[in-house]
């Protein structure tokens, strides 16, 4: 398996890598491009479940975006997740 890996030294727009990513499953999925990690991180940015609240987001200065979440917490697109 092949895997190209990017590691991004600026801020990506959260709606910008999910074009990029989007376009990217779309080339895989033809066969035209491999696997692809990318170590990115977003200005300020809060997503959203469809039982949030604006009174859950800490700080206000974050740029929020609302994600169609399941039952059990599963959203669509995938969320970052900071260990």
């Amino acid at each position: 398996m092949n895997i190209e890996i990017k590691i991004s030294n600026r801020l990506i727009p959260y709606k910008k890598a999910i074009n990029i990513l989007e376009n990217r499953v779309k080339d895989i999925k033809n066969g035209d491009k491999s696997d692809f990690l990318w170590i990115l991180e977003h200005p300020l940015t809060y997503t959203a479940g469809i039982r949030s609240s604006k009174n859950d987001v800490l700080d206000m200065e974050a740029k929020i975006y609302y994600q169609g979440c399941s039952e059990k917490g599963f959203c669509y697109p995938v969320q970052e997740v900071k260990i």
